[in-house]
């Protein structure tokens, strides 16, 4: 999420950059007993206004950069807890009826005897050279 959120706040500071970098021009040179000239007050007038309109489109942005993550962030959350509660869980097994597994006889395994082991073991000891045990 954090990149998420990282890119977000760029988009939305790359795009109040060119505003923000924007200076006020120089006020207007008042001379004592002279009017101001009504066109240089206007320009720096709307200037201001201007400048003010695109702080407010910045914040705008950002509240909406920060709104949109906020709103990912908890659609993410719900679906998590969502996919959570409908995680398949197996049935529990039926114990009032006889075992699923097959039942084994042990008399019909194979048997060898322990001096046929005993030998087996020498032989494979002898062929690794290991010393006995």
């Amino acid at each position: 999420m954090k990149p998420m959120r990282a890119l977000l706040i760029l988009a939305a500071v790359s795009l109040a950059a060119p505003a923000v970098a924007q200076t006020a021009p120089p006020a207007p040179v008042l001379v004592p007993g002279l009017l101001a000239p009504p066109a240089a007050t206007w320009q720096f007038n709307a200037f201001l206004v201007q400048q003010e309109q695109a702080r407010q489109e910045a914040i705008r942005q950002q509240n909406e950069a920060l709104r949109l993550e906020g709103q990912a962030r908890t659609e993410q959350a719900i679906a998590t807890i969502q996919a959570q509660r409908s995680a398949a869980r197996p049935a529990p097994p039926d114990v009032s009826g006889p075992p699923p597994y097959p039942q084994l006889d042990a008399s019909q395994l194979p048997a060898i005897s322990d001096k046929a082991l005993a030998e087996s073991n020498q032989r494979v000891l002898d062929a690794s050279g290991e010393p006995p045990r």
